[in-house]
């Protein structure tokens, strides 16, 4: 399996985190399966004195490091299904970001699974800027109008979650529990391969597109 490994066209990225995952390997069961370990991690006995079953680490390995690397490669894939962007490249540049163990830097919090089809895919913040310009957004909870994408400062008033029926300035977050009520768009930044959910772009809204067209006409029938 490791010569098939080695053998293998692959990217700066791959080999950097295989040789972290099969130096973890080989301090411990001395084995290594690209599919996900395939030797026996726990064994689960039932004590003379008692019926209950008991687990027991019988693995030489301290984690499931074979089951990481396969989570690792099939999210970097995920990712290259839903951003177009070549998954070697998405796990080089993860590779680069890295500067500690593999095991704590690829987690779902940092590499979320993305649950749409709809991602925008722009090199950086400036270039999302560039494609919309008014910088105005959408807060999913007020319905209002705010400047910041992550966090409303629409001024609306409206009952908050917490605030026990009174109507407060609405604090909506983009990062918060409910995330963005289904009323966000995911954005994937090249440059720092970064998945962010933000509040939806008033050049998105359908409701916004409307208003701007009925105005129009309107200027057009006063000419």
């Amino acid at each position: 399996m490791e010569e098939q490994i080695v053998k293998q066209e692959v990217s700066k990225g791959y080999d950097s985190l295989l040789q972290s995952v099969m130096r973890d390997c080989k301090e411990g069961q001395d084995c290594f399966n690209c599919d996900g370990c395939n030797h026996k991690f726990y064994r689960y006995e039932q004590k003379k004195e008692d019926t209950s079953k008991h687990c027991y680490h019988v693995s030489k390995c301290g984690h499931k490091y074979c089951d990481k690397f396969k989570w690792i490669i099939d999210r970097a894939k995920h990712y290259q299904e839903k951003t177009g962007i070549d998954w070697k490249d998405i796990l080089k540049g993860w590779e680069e970001q890295r500067t500690y163990w593999y095991e704590n830097f690829y987690q779902e919090c940092n590499q979320p699974e993305i649950k749409t089809d709809n991602v925008i895919v722009v090199k950086n913040r400036e270039e999302f800027f560039s494609k919309y310009p008014s910088k105005k957004f959408i807060c999913p909870y007020c319905k209002g109008i705010t400047t910041d994408p992550n966090s409303c400062n629409s001024g609306v008033k409206v009952k908050l979650l917490n605030g026990k029926g009174k109507e407060e300035i609405c604090n909506w977050c983009s990062g918060g529990l409910f995330g963005t009520l289904d009323g966000g768009v995911h954005v994937f930044l090249k440059d720092d391969l970064r998945l962010i959910l933000i509040f939806k772009p008033i050049e998105l809204s359908e409701e916004v597109k409307q208003e701007a067209m009925q105005s129009e006409a309107r200027h057009s029938s006063q000419a």
